[in-house]
């Protein structure tokens, strides 16, 4: 299952510069907060978690959930750290986090992800 769940996601990495294009931007959505479809619609999906264990798990449902989706933020509820998932892999970042620092991070890291591709 594991070794599946991999594949699945790599497979996924290779089809983000299709559906990127040089000039959108990011449409980003608050699990739990925003409408269903602004979140089956969202490229960047944020939410807040206890535990990083908590946090891997509700990204990989993420995917499962929103498989237009290609980043998911998970912030810790008193924003000691972030959890940006890409679809191959988890990136932690420490320090200081509230929901806005969470959605520009998430902004950032598409953007540089949208020009790494346009330029490809």
């Amino acid at each position: 299952m594991q070794a599946q769940q991999e594949w699945w996601q790599m497979s996924k990495f290779k089809e983000v510069p299709r559906r990127m294009t040089a000039h959108r931007e990011a449409v980003v959505a608050v699990d739990g907060v925003s409408s269903a479809a602004w979140l089956r619609a969202a490229d960047v999906v944020i939410s807040e978690h206890r535990t990083r264990r908590q946090a891997r798990r509700w990204i990989a449902d993420v995917y499962r959930r929103y498989p237009d989706c290609l980043l998911a933020v998970a912030r810790q509820r008193r924003g000691r750290w972030c959890l940006v998932g890409l679809p191959a892999r988890n990136i932690l970042l420490c320090g200081r986090f509230d929901l806005a620092d969470a959605e520009q991070l998430g902004r950032m890291v598409y953007r540089l992800w949208m020009d790494r591709y346009a330029q490809l």
